[in-house]
């Protein structure tokens, strides 16, 4: 239901969830944190505790991991946003599930925001070698070359990511990396 766009149904049935669970286990704690996100009045702070709860019971929940490095990416306020704490969740569910590209997109614009161009690129390799075409990690590609100093590199990005859907001409980032010489 969320991936639809339809809160009230994903916190009914999280609710419906909780109801079979005991609050000794990772999965209340995790369906309770999603409803405090979804929630017409978003409650942030009792989410991130109730993930962290989850943690302690079950340190390598998925679901718990990524939406704290969600929380701490910005993704539910600025106010929350902490790079350098989503780096250790970011990392922490690629572990749990090392072949998932949206994860490694993830960790990518964590690198970039932390300054550590490097391992963005080279995380943005893999997923380029298996989705070529992804636009995110092309743009986010373009600029950690930009950002490393890789002028002719991330102009190749630009014009690629210009090729593939003419919308990036408006772009401000694209237009000034191809603007430069």
């Amino acid at each position: 239901y969320e991936a639809y766009g339809d809160p009230i149904s994903a916190i009914k049935t999280y609710e419906v969830l909780k109801s079979e669970l005991s609050p000794k286990d990772a999965l209340f704690h995790v369906a309770e944190g999603a409803i405090a996100l979804l929630d017409e009045f978003s409650d942030v702070k009792k989410a991130i505790k109730s993930f962290e709860i989850a943690l302690q019971f079950s340190p390598s929940d998925f679901d718990a991991n990524n939406t704290l490095a969600l929380i701490y990416m910005g993704e539910y306020g600025s106010e929350f946003e902490d790079f350098a704490r989503a780096l250790k969740y970011n990392k922490k569910t690629l572990s749990l599930s090392p072949d998932n590209v949206n994860v490694k997109i993830n960790l990518a614009m964590n690198y970039i925001e932390l300054g550590h161009h490097d391992d963005a690129i080279a995380t943005l390799t893999e997923v380029l070698d298996v989705v070529p075409t992804s636009l995110p990690s092309n743009y986010l590609m373009m600029k950690a070359k930009y950002s490393n100093e890789e002028v002719f590199e991330a102009r190749k990005y630009a014009e690629a990511l210009i090729e593939m859907y003419s919308g990036f001409k408006s772009d401000k980032l694209v237009a000034e990396i191809l603007s430069l010489q």
